[in-house]
């Protein structure tokens, strides 16, 4: 495996040795950097980016392991645990993360000379401090892995090989499976009934869903299920042991609740469980969620969604709006315009697919 460092990492790293470097497979290199998050602070960002598949890997808070001190094989040791801990967090088995690193061969260390993937890794640098200003306090970004709290969204940000778009997990998939010649996936998974019924008729969203994200994770899976953008807020509230629990998106309104990014789904839910999700407390759009199966060893890539039923409305449709009088007309057979809006939109609303595809792989136009 070769690791490129950029001129400015390489200054905090005086024990590192660079080599002259050598023709190697792309997926089997990477190019690492060091930033900030904040401009008015002190570096504390490593970004590691696969050369092929752009796949990110991020060290948040790096003071702590007081990188100018480390010895070169320590080092390495640091980087390829902060890797498998990485590709672990995704979801791909242990096995297909041995088989990467054996195939890798041994760590060297090469000066960083491509522009394009310097170019890139700076962009998934901005993009992760971004988020990490935004939305996450370093606390939990310390106390917790940070891959699994940023990457999603870095892991699907798209970019343009020829005429093509790819994912860097959807590229990291592809050559993991290309390499293992079987599924690379192996995680702990739900089986949920997301349901928001509008009196007349009931939307339903059947997915997979890892066991381990944050109910704040379930909420942005329910906002692209739904082909909404996040503008409102929200709720979930879940009973448990005889009292409610409830999981608010901000802090300030935790005085009766927790706060939904730092608790998981796997510390609360069990098969069986029924929960509510409200979404625009001006709409006030009510979900029902059923945990119907929990699966230990869930062999594809999560979010997993198994079946639909049905197309949403707008998030800021109200019961004026032209949705709600399609779905007026269409619960009324006796309609004088039932036949003419059944024949254009009856299908749209109630059609019933079974999709059996990643999230991330799904053109959603239900």
């Amino acid at each position: 495996m070769e690791i490129a460092l950029t001129q400015k990492l390489k200054k905090r790293l005086p024990n590192v040795i660079l080599d002259s470097g050598e023709d190697l497979d792309p997926f089997y290199k990477w190019t690492i950097n060091v930033t900030n998050v904040f401009e008015d602070g002190e570096d504390d960002l490593l970004v590691m980016t696969n050369q092929e598949t752009r796949f990110p890997v991020l060290i948040y808070n790096i003071d702590e392991f007081e990188l100018e001190e480390m010895p070169q094989e320590e080092f390495i040791r640091f980087l390829m645990d902060k890797l498998r801990e990485s590709l672990k967090q995704y979801g791909y088995s242990n096995k297909a993360i041995e088989a990467y690193c054996d195939q890798a061969g041994a760590v060297t260390f090469t000066k960083n000379s491509q522009a394009k993937q310097t170019s890139w890794n700076t962009n998934t640098a901005l993009k992760a401090s971004l988020y990490i200003g935004d939305e996450v306090n370093s606390e939990r970004l310390v106390e917790e892995e940070p891959n699994q709290v940023l990457s999603y969204l870095l892991r699907n940000f798209p970019f343009k090989i020829g005429d093509d778009y790819h994912t860097p997990n959807e590229s990291m998939s592809d050559r993991l499976e290309a390499l293992t010649e079987e599924s690379v996936y192996e995680q702990e998974a739900f089986e949920l009934r997301v349901s928001l019924n509008l009196e007349t008729f009931t939307i339903v969203r059947q997915i997979m869903l890892s066991a381990s994200v944050s109910f704040l994770e379930l909420h942005k899976v329910i906002q692209k299920l739904m082909r909404w953008q996040d503008y409102h807020l929200y709720l979930f509230e879940l009973e448990k042991n005889g009292s409610v629990e409830k999981f608010y998106p901000f802090e300030d309104e935790l005085w009766d609740g927790k706060l939904a990014r730092d608790y998981r789904l796997e510390s609360f839910l069990e098969v069986g469980n029924k929960f509510s999700y409200t979404y625009d407390f001006g709409n006030n759009w009510e979900f029902d969620i059923e945990v119907l199966s929990f699966q230990p060893n869930f062999q594809k890539e999560l979010p997993y969604v198994i079946k639909t039923k049905g197309n949403a409305p707008s998030e800021d449709a109200s019961f004026d709006d032209s949705y709600f009088k399609i779905l007026e007309v269409l619960s009324d057979p006796e309609h004088p315009e039932y036949d003419a809006v059944n024949t254009i939109f009856g299908k749209v609303f109630y059609e019933e697919r079974e999709v059996d595809l990643p999230l991330s792989k799904t053109n959603i136009f239900w």
